[in-house]
């Protein structure tokens, strides 16, 4: 690809039947960005709006992830291991395995289908990291991380969640999903100031936590973890790290 989003715009266009797969190399923001565009063009050849989405139509080619970015966080999750030959055997062989997504919407508007979100200080990091990209990516990280901890501050959040309570009950809710489900009587909510939000619908594996940002997390139980930190003093936001 040549720019962001140039993934998104081929995917949106070309004939798809002709192919077995989708191989993406490069980083966690690439593969993102071409698991979008292939959910994205699966509702659209669903007739599905994408809007109040409640159910996704799976995409109709499976994509294949070569790690070749500086954290490769997808990878690391998919494969145990952020390792190119690892992920090509496994491309070659055709192993399939289903992973959850969450979709990202503001005022009932979809913005974009993804793995993981951070919100607060884990989002500042993020953003000044994709700023620095000419510097190596453990200077980026480091410098990303210093600087958001040196500018930490809560942010004033309401959050709502539904709580995952066993497998059990995930299959008799899917078994009772349609647009009319109603579950107003079962979600919790929070308010405050936090000094971040992570939703992480996969284990997010990465070098600096090999059990992962959210170990307690599957790749395909159709839950995802909330993880959130309330305001406190910068020491013990440390520790929390």
């Amino acid at each position: 690809t040549e720019y962001e989003g140039h993934a998104l715009s081929l995917l949106k266009e070309c004939e798809l039947q002709g192919f077995d797969g989708v191989v993406c190399v490069g980083g966690d923001g690439f593969a993102n960005e071409v698991a979008h565009a292939l959910l994205l063009r699966a509702q659209k050849n669903a007739g599905v709006e994408t809007d109040y989405l409640l159910t996704l139509v799976r995409a109709q080619l499976p994509l294949g992830v070569i790690p070749a970015g500086s954290t490769n966080v997808l990878a690391h999750s998919l494969h145990g291991v952020p390792h190119v030959v690892t992920a090509t055997l496994h491309i070659i062989m055709g192993h399939i395995q289903p992973v959850d997504v969450c979709t990202f919407s503001t005022m009932g508007k979809l913005l974009r289908f993804g793995f993981s979100a951070m919100f607060g200080f884990g989002g500042r990091t993020l953003a000044l990291a994709e700023k620095c990209r000419w510097m190596s990516p453990n200077q980026r990280r480091d410098f990303a991380i210093i600087k958001a901890l040196a500018k930490l501050k809560p942010e004033d959040c309401e959050i709502s969640f539904l709580p995952f309570k066993s497998t059990q009950d995930l299959q008799e809710r899917r078994a009772q999903r349609s647009p009319e489900s109603d579950y107003s009587e079962q979600w919790q909510m929070i308010q405050g100031q936090f000094l971040n939000v992570s939703i992480m619908a996969i284990p997010c594996l990465c070098s600096v936590a090999p059990r992962g940002l959210a170990p307690n997390t599957r790749l395909n139980n159709g839950s995802m973890a909330l993880i959130i930190v309330r305001n406190t003093s910068r020491p013990e936001f440390i520790k929390h790290l």
